[in-house]
């Protein structure tokens, strides 16, 4: 599972919070939408959490971006 969200501290929190349930697998997170790209071409996350007020590349674009390039991705914003 990757993490994209503007806010460090929120991100690491969310990490966390995913660590501790045994099914969840955290690999990884970015701070804006571009980031996010890069970690999902790099990581192959089967799942991606999306902040609502991402940087960069918003929530609504990496969202469509998911859906076209890496549909066996599931997006949660």
């Amino acid at each position: 599972m990757l993490v994209a969200e503007s806010n460090r501290l929120v991100a690491e929190a969310l990490m966390l919070a995913i660590d501790v349930e045994p099914t969840l697998e955290p690999i990884g997170y970015a701070l804006d939408g571009w980031e996010a790209i890069e970690l999902i071409e790099r990581l192959g996350p089967d799942v991606i959490v999306i902040g609502a007020k991402l940087a960069g590349l918003d929530a609504f674009t990496l969202t469509g971006l998911l859906n076209e390039f890496w549909p066996s991705v599931s997006a949660y914003a």
